[in-house]
């Protein structure tokens, strides 16, 4: 019935016409996880020709924002600096714990940023008492700024999210692939590091990215891991 009334609405109840075959796909190279972790550069576009790109956060901003959740030590704040640095000419950073208590402060900050695609908001966990104000200011300025709003699960982000209607991402813990690949761009042979993970039991603490580099940096420095 559903396919009768696909046909009737958009072919006059005739059959709908066979799709066109797809494009040939592009040859397979690497996996989009291991073009986001192993080492990148900015180029220009005459010279990506070749080249695997490599989606930022602007894939999951999409055309509204959005709200990642991570728990402590995950980098979420490593998170929203390293996007403004990617996207430096549109995107601005705004540490909410700056204006604790200070409305008119963050008002102020939040005009002065009017004309930036992108406001990413940090600290939200820190200073719970601006959900409401964050969100009456970011509300006027939505048809033209995408706000990605970082943060600890906390309870003020159901608020957030209510308010602004924006979808909520987690920031997961580092699989091993993951982890090699931290480990691999810090200098590490790959295998070796991992072994030495798996081995001491110090998966749960690789599957957080502050700890997965310091482990990374030990075992470069001294071909051991330790913390």
């Amino acid at each position: 019935q559903a396919l009768a009334d696909i046909s009737k609405r958009f072919a006059g109840g005739e059959a709908i016409p066979k799709a066109r075959p797809l494009p040939k796909q592009p040859e397979f190279v690497i996996t989009p996880r291991e073009a986001y972790f192993g080492n990148k550069k900015r180029i220009s576009w005459e010279e990506c020709k070749g080249k695997a790109g490599v989606k930022d956060m602007t894939a999951i901003a999409g055309t509204g924002g959005a709200i990642i959740i991570a728990e402590s030590g995950m980098g979420k704040s490593v998170c929203a600096k390293e996007f403004c640095r990617n996207n430096s000419n549109e995107a601005t950073l705004l540490l909410l714990q700056d204006f604790a208590n200070d409305v008119e402060g963050l008002k102020e900050a939040l005009r002065k940023r009017k004309t930036v695609r992108y406001i990413c908001v940090d600290g939200l966990d820190e200073a719970p008492e601006l959900a409401a104000p964050l969100c009456r200011l970011l509300a006027e300025s939505m048809d033209t700024q995408r706000p990605l709003i970082f943060s600890r699960n906390v309870v003020k982000l159901e608020f957030v999210h209510t308010k602004l209607q924006l979808p909520i991402y987690s920031l997961l813990p580092f699989s091993e692939e993951d982890a090699g690949c931290v480990g691999e761009g810090l200098g590490a042979n790959r295998k070796k590091f991992m072994r030495q993970v798996i081995t001491g039991g110090l998966g749960p603490v690789c599957a957080k990215p502050i700890t997965c580099e310091l482990l990374a940096k030990s075992f470069c420095e001294g071909g051991q891991v330790e913390l």
